[in-house]
C-alpha cells in the first residue's frame, strides 16, 4: 500500500542484521538532502491483472501494512536496505559466529525538489554524499562492491514494469550502493556433538 507520509521506523533494540541496517539507517539519515531514510525492506508480492507483481515493501507499525517503496513523487528523496535473502555463516571455536551478507542500499529522488537551480544530473555529487557518509561506519563491517545509477537497474530485484515512465525523467534519479556487511552473533554456541 502506499501512503502520502510514510514512517521511518526504527526498531527498538535491534540485534544481527537489523542492528547494522539501523546503522546505515540511521547514518543515511544525516544527509541533508534525504528526506526519508527507511530501514530494511521486504520483497513484497501482490497480484495485478493476474500476474505476481513483487516491490520493495517497508514495514508500517503504525498501520501494520507495508509501504510501496517504488519510485514515487509522495516524497523528494528516500533510500532504504534490501538485504540478500541468505547470509553465510561462519563458526570460530570460541563458539561466536562471523556472519557476512549481501545488501542493497538503494536511494530515489527528485533533483528538481532537491535543488530545483540545477543545470546538470548531479547524481554523481548525491553519490559522493552517500559514500562519504557510508565512510563513517566502522571500515571493517561494509565493502561497496558496485554502484548503479539508473532508476530500472536500481530496482532490477522488483517488477520494473511497475515503475511508470514519468519516473524515468532527467529529473528524477537513484542509486543501488551493493554492498557487503559483516556482523557477529556474540551468542556463544558451541558445538557439544561428538561421534
Amino acid at each position: 500500500m502506499s501512503y502520502k507520509n510514510p514512517i521511518e521506523q526504527a526498531i527498538t533494540d535491534p540485534v544481527l542484521l537489523d542492528k547494522e541496517i539501523k546503522n546505515i539507517q540511521t547514518v543515511l539519515g544525516t544527509l541533508s538532502w534525504l528526506e526519508k531514510s527507511f530501514g530494511r525492506a521486504f520483497k513484497g508480492t501482490r497480484l495485478k491483472n493476474g500476474r505476481k507483481v513483487n516491490y520493495p515493501a517497508i514495514f508500517q507499525a503504525w498501520k501494520k501494512d507495508y509501504y510501496d517503496a517504488f519510485p514515487n513523487d509522495n516524497i523528494q528523496s528516500y533510500s532504504f536496505i534490501y538485504p540478500d535473502p541468505s547470509e553465510i555463516t561462519e563458526y570460530s571455536n570460541k563458539g561466536t559466529h562471523q556472519i557476512e551478507r549481501d545488501i542493497s542500499i538503494i536511494l530515489f529522488f527528485d533533483m528538481e525538489k532537491i535543488d530545483n537551480t540545477f543545470q546538470y544530473r548531479f547524481v554523481e555529487k548525491l553519490k559522493e554524499d552517500v559514500i562519504i557518509k557510508l565512510a563513517t561506519l566502522k571500515p571493517d563491517k561494509l565493502e561497496i562492491n558496485r554502484v548503479t545509477d539508473e532508476v530500472e537497474e536500481v530496482f532490477n530485484d522488483f517488477t520494473i514494469d511497475e515503475i511508470k515512465p514519468e519516473y524515468l525523467q532527467d529529473k528524477y534519479g537513484a542509486l543501488k550502493f551493493e554492498c557487503t556487511i559483516f556482523y557477529k552473533n556474540e551468542n556463544c554456541i558451541l558445538n557439544t556433538y561428538t561421534p
